[in-house]
Parts: structure tokens; sequence; C-alpha cells
């Protein structure tokens, strides 16, 4: 993060969200057949997990394929092109292959348009936009880049471990694209007030996938060893962990930012899990209206869950120009992160 003492520089920066597009997953997957794959009796899904559907993708759909329509529809709603940005940031928990990076995969994908634009990823599993967002404003707000595009594309559903129905219940495959850059007319008064984040690493190991890098490359997947390199959460211990250090967190965040809870007008939280999620709300006293959730219909699509969400509260009219949105989540590290803005 750039800075959170409320003296800096980067408290305050002007830097907009000036349009977003999303593309998911091309099937509809039921709770009920979530049970079927995982061999639970009918309704099992839907009671102990609470998402009643996600998507996941099909044959000939990739992450590169959701992010690079993602962020044609983002430039679309900005009234932009190719040609009026400076580059891309793939801010994503699961990358489509080890090497080049899926930023350069998603320009290859948009064409030849793209030839010499930035392009780099950021990968904080869960909070991966949260963090290339907090980035990005920074640069902005320096003069670096003028526009800068932000995806975040999840293929997570051939990594779901079938054993393991309390986490592979929550994932979703989903691409959303913000373009962000300084204010403009039509956004005048956008900005990031202030942003937070702090890991806890003796929990690093509580969210892992621990094959396919070098402690555990592919080479040694030999079919006995499968749930290596499928992904495992040991999701209580991760919520009891994260409830410990929320109160603190949060006044932290409001005294660096000279706010209060009473100045927000929506929190977008990470879509983790229906439970989880109506828990932190009532914890730290949030009103319904205030709390954006999408899980029990979307499920958990890793970091594009939140810029999911926030498109979502666009479209519908629940996140209006002036607006201050507080956007917060956890991921894998454990880490725990929050950025205010003004939308």
């Amino acid at each position: 993060m750039c800075e959170h003492n409320p003296g800096s520089m980067f408290q305050n920066r002007k830097a907009a969200i000036l349009g977003s597009g999303v593309d998911m997953g091309g099937r509809l997957v039921t709770a009920e057949e979530i049970d079927r794959l995982c061999g639970l009796r009918v309704g099992w899904t839907a009671r102990n997990v609470g998402v009643l559907t996600r998507r996941f993708v099909t044959e000939g759909e990739s992450a590169a394929s959701m992010g690079a329509e993602a962020v044609r529809r983002a430039l679309e709603a900005a009234g932009l092109g190719l040609a009026d940005i400076d580059g891309v940031i793939c801010a994503s928990g699961i990358m489509q292959q080890p090497i080049p990076s899926t930023s350069a995969l998603i320009l290859n994908e948009l064409g030849s348009d793209t030839a010499g634009l930035t392009s780099f990823d950021i990968n904080s599993t869960c909070l991966s936009f949260l963090v290339a967002w907090d980035m990005a404003s920074c640069l902005i707000h320096m003069g670096r880049f003028d526009r800068l595009v932000i995806v975040s594309s999840e293929v997570a559903s051939p990594g779901l471990n079938w054993r393991e129905p309390e986490s592979a219940g929550l994932i979703a495959d989903g691409a959303a694209a913000v373009v962000v850059g300084r204010p403009s007319r039509a956004t005048e008064g956008a900005e990031v007030h202030a942003s937070l984040l702090k890991t806890y690493a003796e929990r690093a190991h509580l969210v892992e996938i621990r094959g396919g890098g070098s402690s555990l490359p592919a080479t040694e997947h030999d079919g006995t060893n499968t749930s290596d390199f499928q992904f495992s959460m040991g999701g209580r211990e991760v919520f009891r962990e994260t409830m410990a250090h929320l109160p603190d967190f949060f006044e932290e965040l409001f005294v660096n930012a000279r706010f209060s809870w009473g100045d927000v007008d929506l929190m977008i939280p990470h879509q983790a899990s229906p439970s989880s999620m109506r828990i932190v709300r009532r914890r730290l006293g949030i009103p319904r209206d205030k709390f954006f959730m999408t899980v029990e219909r979307s499920g958990n699509a890793v970091a594009a869950s939140i810029p999911l969400a926030m498109h979502e509260a666009i479209e519908s009219g629940r996140m209006r120009r002036g607006m201050k949105v507080l956007l917060s989540g956890t991921s894998a590290g454990l880490s725990i992160g929050a950025l205010l803005m003004t939308y």
C-alpha cells in the first residue's frame, strides 16, 4: 500500500472508476449439481454452504478470453478504446499458466491494437483487485499513468476438491474489469481516501494449493497426490482469525481516513461465504441496505468477487456517483484489506 499516514500525499488520491464490465462462465451450476459432484444428499450444499447458483467456464473459455471480454465491455462503458489507455493490470488469484503473465495473455486475446501497452499481474489471491486498485490510484495520482484497466479473471473450478464440499460449494468462475483514471467532469469528486492491508503470516497455510510451484512442481503429480494440487481451505479457522483482527483493523483505517462508519454509504465486501458475511455485517453493526451481497446467487469468484459485485451495484443503482464506498475482504496469507473511496 502507498501509505496509511493521515499526513501522506497518498491520502485522498485523485483517481476515479470510469467504467466497468464483466463476463461470466458459460455454465450455470446449481447447488444440487454440487451435491452430486461431492457425493452428498441433495440439499446439503444449499443448506450448509448457502450458495444456490454460480457460473463455471465451458469448453473454449479461459481466464484470458473472459478477461478480454470484460475489458472490452468496461472500455465501452467508459466510452473509450484501447488507444485511450496506458496499460492493463491483471489482478487475479489464479494464473492461467505460470509463464507468461495472464495480463499478456489477455492482451493477446484483445489483438494487435494492444501492441506496446504496459501489462503486469498482481496476485494477492482474493484481495488482488483491491490491491491493484490501491496501487493504480497511486500511479494515477502521481501522474505516472492517465488511464489503466484493472481486470480480475478467475477460472477456479478445475482446481476444486470435491472431497471438501464446504469450500468447493462456494467457488465460481468469472471476470470483471474496471477502467480507472484521473477524474473528469463526469466523475468530479471521485478519489481514494485511504487504504490498509495487513498480513498475519503465521496463518499462511490455512488457505492454499500446495502443488504447482517450485516446492512441489507439476512433474511430481503422480496420481496419488492430486489433493496437493487442489484448493484447500480451513474456513472456520480463517473466519475466527479474521474476526479477532477486524475491529482494530477498521478502527485504524477510519482514523487514517478521518472517517467513521456513519460516513460510509455502501460496503462491498469480498463475497467469501453467506454465513461469514452475515456475521461480519452484524458484528460491525452495518445496516443491511449498506452491505452489498451477491454470494448466494453468484458464489465466491476469488479476486473477481469484489469487482463483480461492484459492477452489479453500479448497474442496479445501489452504487452512485458521490457515494462513499468501502471495499474490503480477506485473502490467503492470511491478509485483511480495505479501501475507502468516493465513487
